[in-house]
């Protein structure tokens, strides 16, 4: 992810138009990253619900064909990791369009730009009136003036990843010791516990760099050097 010198530097260095397609890009891209990760959501929630909840839904139509849930519960080992891996990775990618897209935003659109939003998860209403709707960021952006409401929204955050680590390991421990597994069954597993690595592996890294990089840009505000650089455009150009 971009820290905040590098996406000043890529936008003090660019005239109004070269702005003005690029953000239109990255609106577009946004919006189906967004779309694509609700989609994701209902699926990993339906999955949650199949596997959970077994005795209250038979089979499944999906375009025409009506598909035993049995066949579902087998997959959903390797699906749910899937699914999840694929969406902190769309998240990943959120995160840096947004904030390259709010510091765009400064010089396209000439919006106020405040110390506090260093943080990339929190955005005034000028640059979330211009990037797509997005759920999370809605529920993040409520009260960021709020101590109480910011706690609670990292304690929602924590247990929402507490949750979804104690399922992925649940499924994963569930699916090996279920009756008659056999090849192609174990081979999903097997898949699916690579992905579950993925999701641990990417979430050490990812905390590591989002950590680096909110002190990188804490001390680029803090020493001012914010200000060398020129957000503004030539309203006659």
């Amino acid at each position: 992810m971009f820290t905040l010198k590098e996406a000043y530097q890529f936008v003090s260095d660019r005239d109004k138009d070269t702005l003005k397609n690029y953000y239109d890009k990255c609106y577009d891209t946004l919006k189906e990253i967004n779309k694509r990760s609700n989609l994701l959501t209902v699926f990993v929630l339906i999955l949650l619900a199949i596997y959970l909840f077994p005795s209250f839904i038979k089979e499944s139509n999906i375009s025409g064909f009506k598909i035993s849930l049995d066949i579902i519960k087998v997959l959903s080992p390797l699906l749910v990791p899937y699914f999840i891996l694929e969406w902190c990775l769309i998240a990943k990618r959120r995160r840096e369009l947004v904030k390259v897209m709010k510091c765009m935003g400064y010089k396209i659109f000439r919006t106020p730009n405040t110390n506090e939003e260093v943080n990339p998860f929190f955005l005034n209403i000028h640059t979330r009136n211009t990037i797509p709707f997005s759920f999370m960021i809605e529920i993040l952006n409520i009260n960021t003036k709020s101590k109480t409401y910011v706690f609670f929204n990292a304690l929602f955050i924590i247990c929402m990843m507490l949750g979804m680590a104690t399922y992925l390991s649940y499924l994963a421990y569930s699916s090996f010791k279920q009756p008659g597994l056999n090849t192609a069954a174990f081979g999903c597993n097997m898949l699916g516990l690579f992905c579950l690595l993925q999701i641990f592996l990417f979430y050490i890294g990812d905390f590591k760099n989002v950590t680096r990089i909110l002190r990188e840009d804490a001390r680029f505000i803090s020493s001012g050097e914010n200000a060398k650089f020129d957000l503004r455009i030539d309203p006659h150009n």
